[in-house]
């Protein structure tokens, strides 16, 4: 499961725990976006057992172009919110 994702990297929660400088690649499933998103090398930048902080060091542009877009939209949603809430 992933959480706070932005373009640098995002959050992990895990049955696996990860050290802090390991370097994985992944997969993340976008809602409503096939195919799934693919970073090609994240580094462990904290981790604290199964919750771990990674930060995304290689994507293809095709998938960095993806994310970016999709980060915009979850902003877009948010102004709203953040404008009532004032």
């Amino acid at each position: 499961q992933t959480s706070g994702l932005s373009i640098r990297g995002c959050t992990v929660i895990s049955d696996d725990s990860l050290q802090q400088g390991f370097s994985i690649a992944l997969h993340i499933q976008l809602p409503q976006q096939s195919p799934p998103l693919q970073v090609d090398l994240a580094n462990v930048r904290w981790a604290q057992g199964g919750v771990f902080g990674l930060e995304f060091t290689r994507l293809s542009p095709q998938d960095r172009r993806r994310l970016q877009e999709f980060v915009r939209e979850l902003e877009r949603a948010r102004e709203p919110q953040a404008q009532e809430s004032r």
